[in-house]
């Protein structure tokens, strides 16, 4: 309905627009584009804007054609040529642009608008031409964004369509425009590296919460870890991630010290426990009073609060191993038995209570598991099983 309306009123304004010209014989030229090269040239705009916003193309074209035949001004030519773009009349904006200039170089509009309708003829090389031309004295992203596509996807050249995305890049910055093109290159390419290169300057630019995961994901599948401790480091992001990494890496100070942090800030009693066993393997005094007394006390606040059986057998462990107190040390290891009792871990610690308590025989019957489960040929257990042997031995010998 309303653009039934539209087309009656424009009807009835071109009637009175006529009789407007008709008494304003002549067109007097403008000094500039801001000024009226006729009487009712702001009243044709007006119906031109309203054709815009109904997308009314073919309409929006004849206004802005009466627009520029009346003025001259080449801004109504360009919104012109862009809706007959709009309406895929390829060929005549290839056409009308000839007639208006014979090097339309010179008019970087009218060569962006030829380069278009080129392309969408499937002239790519035409395209690519003008393109260039426009980068060339533009340096304008969404230009080069076509060039690359251009070079990667029509002429297969791959390596060159990377090469000018990446110059641009470091002359120019990474912008998401050129970043995202890249890491699509990249990607149909394989090729890891240069999308966790562009990654990481997309991110020193935006500190975008899910480019940062990417990157994450990328350092975690390649297992470059210090590359990614470095990286959380930098920018002080993901404690949590970092935390786990320090551990994997062996990093026990730095662990210990985040463990302890997080703690304080969250009061979370896991980065207690977690704070407590990194502090036992970060240090090389194991036997140190000062040592033993921290961490135990550490862990038996943590094992009181969880039951969490990991650290009931780690804490039951260090009581064990430093002769703390061995049948607590046992108690706290069985309870985590009761969650996990086919936990070769969990057994081997037990075992090695047993032989604390100079209970070989029964220290070497749990072993004799141990080794069958995950874990049995841990350096540690290996260790377990050659001490408990040779115990074995020693009372054969006496007896």
């Amino acid at each position: 309905m309303s653009k039934i309306i539209y087309t009656l009123t424009s009807f009835m304004f071109i009637i009175f627009l006529s009789a407007c010209s008709s008494l304003n014989a002549g067109v007097t030229q403008a000094k500039s584009s801001n000024q009226k090269s006729f009487a009712a040239e702001d009243v044709y705009i007006i119906f031109a804007l309203r054709a815009e916003e109904l997308r009314d193309n073919q309409a929006a074209l004849k206004f802005f054609d009466i627009l520029y035949k009346k003025s001259g001004k080449k801004e109504y030519l360009y919104k012109a040529l862009a809706h007959q773009i709009v309406l895929k009349q390829y060929q005549q904006v290839l056409q009308r642009i000839s007639k208006v200039s014979t090097d339309s170089s010179d008019d970087l509009k009218l060569t962006r608008l030829k380069a278009i309708a080129l392309y969408q003829l499937k002239k790519y090389k035409l395209a690519l031409k003008y393109f260039e031309i426009i980068y060339g004295k533009t340096y304008d992203e969404k230009i080069l964004d076509k060039i690359s596509v251009l070079l990667f996807v029509n002429f297969h050249q791959q390596e060159e369509a990377i090469a000018k995305l990446e110059t641009h890049s470091r002359m120019r910055g990474c912008s998401e425009i050129i970043c995202k093109r890249l890491i699509s290159f990249y990607a149909s390419a394989n090729d890891i590296d240069g999308i966790l290169s562009t990654y990481l300057r997309m991110y020193a630019k935006n500190k975008d919460e899910l480019v940062a995961k990417k990157i994450l994901q990328i350092y975690a599948y390649q297992k470059e870890y210090q590359p990614m401790i470095a990286f959380l480091e930098k920018y002080e992001i993901e404690p949590e991630t970092l935390l786990e990494i320090y551990g994997v890496t062996k990093e026990y100070a730095k662990a210990y010290k985040l463990a302890a942090k997080l703690y304080k800030s969250s009061g979370n009693i896991n980065y207690l426990g977690q704070s407590a066993v990194f502090e036992y393997e970060s240090t090389s005094k194991k036997n140190d009073t000062k040592v033993l007394q921290s961490v135990v006390q550490k862990l038996e606040t943590v094992v009181e609060k969880t039951k969490n059986p990991l650290y009931e057998n780690y804490f039951g462990y260090v009581l064990i191993d430093h002769e703390i107190d061995v049948k607590k040390g046992m108690a706290y290891i069985q309870n985590a038995l009761q969650a996990k009792p086919d936990s070769g871990y969990y057994l081997d610690s037990l075992a090695w209570g047993y032989y604390k308590l100079h209970q070989c025989e029964k220290a070497k019957k749990i072993m004799d598991r141990v080794v069958t489960l995950e874990g049995g040929n841990d350096p540690e257990v290996i260790n377990h099983v050659q001490i408990i042997d040779k115990c074995l031995n020693l009372k054969k010998v006496k007896n």
